[in-house]
């Protein structure tokens, strides 16, 4: 008895991949073909998490095979984590290897999966999706290796779960397996993370072929196919949140397929507890996903999955020293951990319904850790969702001060007073948050009031008010006004630090402007190039963006046709580095670039003067801030509008606006 099979307290959970035909993308087919067909000996390193397709694709791979190659597959499992045992294991299934058309001729019909059992029935699979038609028996593709290779002879061996193997002596069997192979065999191995072997060796030579959890993912069509299998039909805009919360892992798909299936009859409450892993979903990754991982790197991923994404700063203050070594951990075990790049920084984030599993086990297991992790995140500049989520909010007071006016200057704006007003926050009437609406509009080009005389804020002092309602109404004067608008306001050559570097950003930047547009170029230059200097210390590429297209505004204004272009074509190139093309200063720069392109390269746009020659700084940035004793005299750019030609003003007209 002691050795019976333990009686689990719930129905074992269906293989979700063992359902129909399998649904790949047609590039897979191809890509299998390229690998035999690339290099003697060909290996097919298939790696990915549990359920990502990775057996299906190995199976798959036998029908792919040219009839009469002889096929053998062998799961390694953890008893074959010895060199004696593995090695006899191979001979075993070398042995027993059948010719590819045998092998499909004895296979049985693929299993179907009931909703209430763990058991497979004879049922007949479902029809399959005309996309799987690919799938079927195609003719062979052209031996690019030359005639002299005998294709009767081909060996296809499949290796499924390398994973279990860690035995040093054991991975050195496989290697010397994998390393001395015949020609004519083809090894296809899948694992959960890649096995340490001499996998650079193998690459170098064209052996290998890799095909990650990415290459095995469905594509929103092939996601209605699993579901239309289960008899779900899905709308247009069901089928873009089903696919977004699964990103098309084939386990999750099949999973919440069935449990669509299974919850018909309130089918509006089951797609929106979709969103928060409902039992099936969070029985798999708990169990496949999370149940082998070390304690510290699940005290990790509990640290770090509040947030919706997070740096290495952010994941730092939230698990400690070891985030960086828990990282390159789990990436190096191939787990799901996503990573991209915004405005330069690296980010990372977990699949959603990976992230509602880990933070409902937060949730359950520490729930005094859920104040305390929300407020260290509310440190981040895009965490006002945490800041909100602490009762009494204390923090968010504290959070508005120090990010709101970059979050709006970064284009974040419709989200901060969104998720205030859902929030119901007292902070919207209070005048910063007013000034602030007014900065959003402004940011986006959309028409807008002036701003009003400042009442007293409970969220800033008296001098950081009042320093944004000067930039404030001085961008709306740029934006809405005329030149003689602009020679109205009083505007101080420089305005006073307030110590808070976005809101110094928004000041040069409107002042200088202001000072560009009212004709007075070296005031405004160098107003602007601070700006930009401010916006290289946040790091903000947006911020540096917009800077660098009024300054090209500028040169171009001044007559600098050279320096205008260089300026202009530096913003394009970093808005295509940020991510930021089709974002109105990257189109101001584009419209700035063709300008230069027509106007000639000596006697500027003022008159006939003709251009100096060009300097050592071809941006023409120079010092933002020259001493006094060499800072030139101000020299303006014209004394009315017609001195400008028209294309000028409409560019200058746009970039206001």
């Amino acid at each position: 008895m002691d050795s019976a099979r333990p009686i689990p307290d719930r129905p074992a959970a269906p293989h979700p991949e063992a359902t129909g035909r399998p649904l790949f993308s047609p590039a897979l087919p191809a890509r299998f073909d390229r690998a035999i067909a690339a290099s003697a000996a060909p290996i097919i390193l298939v790696v990915g998490p549990a359920g990502s397709g990775k057996t299906t694709f190995a199976q798959a791979c036998a029908e792919f095979a040219r009839p009469g190659t002889r096929v053998a597959r062998l799961t390694l499992t953890p008893a074959l984590n010895d060199p004696t045992a593995l090695a006899a294991a191979l001979d075993t299934s070398a042995t027993a290897a059948t010719p590819r058309a045998d092998a499909v001729r004895r296979a049985p019909a693929q299993p179907e999966y009931p909703a209430a059992t763990g058991t497979p029935s004879t049922a007949p699979a479902a029809a399959p999706h005309p996309a799987d038609a690919r799938w079927r028996r195609r003719p062979a593709p052209r031996n690019t290796r030359g005639e002299n290779r005998t294709r009767t002879a081909e060996t296809l061996l499949v290796l499924d779960d390398a994973h279990h193997l860690t035995d040093p002596r054991a991975l050195a069997c496989l290697a010397r397996l994998l390393h001395t192979a015949a020609p004519a065999t083809t090894t296809v191995l899948t694992a959960r993370h890649t096995p340490p072997l001499p996998w650079h060796r193998w690459a170098a030579t064209g052996r290998l072929t890799r095909i990650t959890a990415a290459d095995l993912r469905l594509d929103a069509a092939r996601t209605a196919a699993v579901f239309d299998r289960h008899g779900v039909a899905l709308t247009a805009a069901e089928l873009t949140a089903v696919h977004r919360l699964t990103g098309g892992w084939p386990a999750l798909v099949h999973l919440a397929a069935e449990y669509l299936d299974t919850h018909r009859d309130y089918r509006d409450a089951a797609l929106g507890m979709l969103e928060h892993a409902p039992r099936p979903v969070a029985d798999f990754l708990a169990e496949e996903v999370l149940g082998g991982l070390a304690p510290r790197l699940r005290a990790f991923l509990a640290a770090t999955c509040l947030p919706a994404d997070f740096t290495m700063e952010l994941a730092e203050e939230l698990a400690g020293d070891g985030a960086a070594s828990a990282v390159e951990e789990l990436e190096r075990r191939d787990f799901p951990l996503r990573r991209r790049v915004r405005e330069g920084v690296v980010r990372y984030s977990y699949p959603p319904l990976l992230r509602a599993e880990l933070v409902g086990e937060v949730r359950r297991s520490q729930p005094d850790r859920m104040p305390w992790a929300h407020r260290a995140a509310c440190r981040g500049a895009d965490a006002l969702t945490h800041v909100l989520s602490v009762p009494g909010r204390p923090e968010l007071v504290a959070f508005l001060r120090e990010h709101a006016v970059r979050l709006v200057l970064d284009g974040a704006g419709p989200i901060l007073f969104g998720r205030l007003e859902s929030a119901r926050a007292w902070v919207l009437d209070d005048p910063f948050l007013a000034l602030l609406h007014t900065a959003d509009a402004l940011v986006r080009g959309e028409p807008v009031p002036p701003p009003g005389p400042p009442r007293a804020s409970r969220v800033v002092d008296e001098r950081v008010l009042a320093a944004l309602a000067a930039a404030v109404t001085i961008e709306h004067a740029t934006g809405t006004g005329t030149r003689d608008t602009l020679r109205a306001l009083r505007i101080a050559r420089r305005p006073e630090p307030t110590g808070h570097t976005p809101l110094d950003y928004y000041l040069e930047l409107s002042f200088g402007t202001a000072h560009v547009l009212r004709g007075d170029t070296n005031t405004g230059g160098r107003g602007l190039r601070r700006a930009l200097v401010l916006a290289d210390r946040m790091d903000a590429a947006r911020l540096r963006l917009r800077a660098l297209a009024r300054l090209a505004l500028a040169a171009m204004l001044d007559g600098d046709t050279a320096v205008a272009r260089a300026r202009a074509r530096h913003a394009v190139a970093l808005a295509d580095a940020a991510a930021l093309i089709g974002s109105v200063d990257h189109l101001r720069a584009v419209a700035i670039v063709a300008l230069c392109r027509s106007a000639p390269e000596r006697g500027g746009l003022r008159g006939d003067a003709p251009l100096p020659p060009p300097a050592a700084d071809p941006l023409g940035l120079g010092d933002p801030q020259p001493a006094a004793a060499t800072a030139e005299a101000p020299r303006p750019a014209g004394t009315g509008a017609s001195v400008l030609p028209r294309s000028v003003r409409s560019v200058v007209a746009e970039s206001t606006r």
